[in-house]
């Protein structure tokens, strides 16, 4: 039986093992070859532009979904019992907003939330929490891990491909969409390839046949730049807000060390018991 604070960590250890294994699956079935995902340059008949487009595509798990879900949720649900260890250290009490992790609207809020804590371990916790910035405009993390679990709570969470844009040139005379290199600045880049992002970071979700880039006929015809775009998939959030487009794996990890920083100060603090460190990520 799963009991105080030493719940927690066993749920946040639960977390890292999913986060473990949706990072090795993922891993796996986007460098499975052949690849699930394949970029394909092709003349445009209209234009004569040469377009990067998606095709090919293969399905990923489901239980993906699954696993991010119940990785949310244990991480969620660890800021809960922390929280209620704080203000009820031997067990008791009952549920209510104040042993709820919450976050907040404003820093205001937090403060008119807590302003009649006496000077206690109670403010202490509440000093420790208020470093953490839980409210927007401070530390969206803990927006996002909130939102999040409510989502998989009601619908479930959904889960998408997306697709990181890179150029990798030896001679690049201009910017996609930007000003003009001039030749000084072209005689500074380093030797060999020189790596240079694309005006657009991020094409996500990405279906067959989604545009990832084009080079103008004009300037592929005339060889006015030698690219060789890159276009790593990865595996993101496919939600309204904030959370969409954002990697799965990165943002997991993400919530899993903000969490276990806050476990961490409680202890250091004296307000949980220290038998059980919380995990390391």
């Amino acid at each position: 039986m799963l009991h105080g604070i030493a719940g927690a960590w066993v749920k946040l250890e639960r977390a890292k093992e999913h986060i473990r294994h949706l990072e090795l699956s993922i891993d796996g079935f986007l460098n499975a070859r052949p690849p699930p995902y394949a970029v394909v340059a092709e003349e445009e008949p209209e234009t004569r532009d040469k377009v990067y487009r998606v095709r090919g595509i293969k399905r990923f798990p489901l239980q993906w979904s699954a696993i991010t879900g119940d990785c949310i949720h244990n991480i969620r649900s660890t800021l809960d019992i922390l929280w209620r260890g704080i203000w009820y250290p031997d067990g008791g009490g009952v549920g209510d907003r104040k042993t709820q992790f919450s976050f907040f609207d404003s820093a205001n809020e937090f403060e008119a939330r807590y302003k009649r804590v006496e000077k206690s371990r109670l403010q202490t916790a509440v000093d420790i929490v208020r470093a953490f910035k839980p409210y927007k405009r401070g530390n969206e993390l803990f927006g996002l891990l909130i939102e999040a679990d409510d989502i998989d709570k009601h619908r479930g969470i959904s889960l998408v491909a997306g697709a990181s844009n890179y150029l990798v040139a030896d001679f690049v005379p201009y910017v996609i969409g930007g000003p003009q290199i001039t030749p000084e600045e072209i005689a500074s880049l380093p030797g060999g390839p020189t790596r240079l992002p694309f005006m657009h970071e991020t094409v996500c979700p990405i279906e067959e046949g989604t545009e990832l880039h084009r080079v103008p006929f004009i300037i592929w015809s005339e060889k006015k730049v030698d690219v060789n775009p890159e276009f790593p998939i990865y595996i993101a959030f496919e939600e309204s807000g904030p959370l969409n487009g954002k990697s799965v794996v990165a943002l997991l990890t993400q919530f899993l060390d903000i969490v276990a920083r806050l476990g961490d100060a409680f202890i250091k603090a004296g307000l949980l018991p220290s038998h059980w460190p919380p995990p390391k990520t």
